[in-house]
């Protein structure tokens, strides 16, 4: 069975500093404090609208459909979304806030899991890295379901390594649980689970780590034949096709971290010297290791398989184990080099972080503010594409947009960040309408008088 180290061994990270006595529930609640900070400071962008037009104002039966025609679309994160937006009345700022008690819990399971295996730092580097990671940072406030679903896979992950320390039937059944709450929330969680079989072979936890599959897969299954042919047809009709290349390699080194090449290029230096110097028992490291090599090809594949888009949101699971293993990787430098490189590490990380939460490209808000003081009484606004109206109208309910039973004639054009040239061009042969004003990456334009 794994076991836990007795103790850490080698020096802290900073020594006496106060981060190395700085309690875990003191910074699982800054962490916290820190989200709902965050959280307001970047406007909505297209995906979370998309999410949240599924959830205001919508019955949990209407959630339900809507997100069953998704492509792979899974309940959970909509259902406790509806819940808070429509239970507050506050859907702009309680549309984080699944997302937010997920990441919680999931710093806090990572934690966990650090002392679970024994690192040779204990948990302090490995949550540091973990917290400021700009891309954990940025889904663990996202209005969305990945960052839910990465933090219940860490979860799941301690729950396993505890299973083995301790096997118990009631501990198999909480495993299964988490893990198919996890695939309710973004089905790629399966992959994970398949990294832990591989990793449970031969050990004396695999049948209750095979059971803990089999139930999990189970509990998702009702949700899956409901739920295929409506993901297959919704594929079909927007017509993805994968965009696995040549490329990808490059893709996944710039956006791993979230920080570019250069970030991503010493998390995964500081991991790989982590995994080779860390004084973590075997079975340890090679959990971490398969943590991270197993479900990326299974993403690739099922990519591919189902002509589905690639993005990195569907690597986030590799990120804990690197942040793992990069925090042992901090503890085995040189004393001398290790707070420069902790320093520099994490300085890098909160420029992006800044850079990520300061600048955003497009706030639909603006744009729809202006258009409801523009708009000429008796008259529409007209939305470039047509969907985008939906988005508008969650901040201005009461704007008239054109429709084919509207009357009167288009005194205000919104057009998208995400308009086509297509778009653009059935805009301006609508009408005659004044040059562009841009708000939160929109174009507003008037009616020439």
């Amino acid at each position: 069975m794994l076991q836990p180290l007795a103790a850490a061994t080698g020096a802290p990270l900073c020594g006496n500093c106060k981060l190395s006595r700085i309690s875990a529930r003191w910074a699982v609640g800054l962490y916290a404090l820190l989200l709902c900070v965050l959280a307001p400071l970047r406007p909505l962008w297209l995906d979370e609208l998309l999410q949240l037009s599924d959830t205001w104002r919508h019955s949990l039966a209407q959630t339900l459909n809507s997100v069953a025609h998704n492509p792979g679309g899974v309940p959970l994160a909509y259902l406790a979304e509806n819940l808070f937006v429509n239970g507050t009345g506050v859907p702009f700022y309680m549309a984080h806030a699944f997302s937010i008690v997920c990441a919680v819990g999931g710093l806090a399971s990572l934690i966990w899991l650090v002392r679970l295996l024994g690192a040779r730092g204990g948990w302090r580097p490995a949550a540091l890295v973990y917290a400021l990671l700009p891309i954990s940072l940025r889904y663990a406030v996202e209005a969305r379901q990945y960052g839910p679903a990465l933090a219940m896979s860490i979860g799941a992950t301690a729950l396993l390594v505890w299973l083995d320390q301790r096997p118990s039937w009631w501990k198999a059944f909480l495993y299964a649980l988490v893990l198919a709450l996890g695939m309710y929330t973004q089905p790629y969680v399966a992959f994970v689970a398949a990294a832990y079989l591989v990793w449970a072979l031969r050990r004396q936890c695999f049948r209750f780590a095979f059971a803990g599959a089999v139930v999990g897969a189970l509990l998702f299954l009702p949700w899956y034949l409901y739920a295929r042919g409506f993901w297959v047809q919704a594929v079909k009709e927007a017509g993805y096709r994968s965009s696995l290349n040549w490329t990808t390699p490059l893709m996944i080194a710039r956006e791993l971290s979230g920080g570019g090449y250069l970030l991503t290029a010493a998390l995964l230096a500081l991991a790989v010297h982590g995994y080779l110097r860390t004084r973590m028992p075997s079975s340890a490291k090679r959990l971490l290791l398969l943590w991270i090599v197993v479900p990326a090809p299974l993403v690739m594949l099922n990519d591919s398989l189902f002509h589905y888009f690639f993005a990195i949101r569907q690597l986030l699971f590799i990120v804990p184990p690197l942040c793992v293993l990069a925090g042992e990787g901090l503890e085995a430098l040189q004393k001398a080099w290790r707070p420069l490189v902790a320093v520099a590490l994490l300085a890098a990380a909160c420029v992006y972080d800044v850079r990520w939460f300061g600048h955003s490209k497009e706030n639909w808000r603006l744009p729809a503010e202006a258009a409801r003081r523009l708009v000429v009484p008796g008259t529409c606004v007209l939305a470039a594409p047509r969907s985008a109206a939906d988005l508008y109208r969650l901040y201005e309910p009461s704007l008239p947009f054109c429709s084919a039973e509207s009357s009167g004639k288009a005194s205000i054009v919104l057009v998208s960040p995400y308009a086509t040239e297509e778009d653009r061009e059935a805009v301006m042969n609508a009408g005659s309408f004044q040059p562009a004003l841009e708000l939160g990456g929109s174009e507003v334009r008037q009616a020439a008088r």
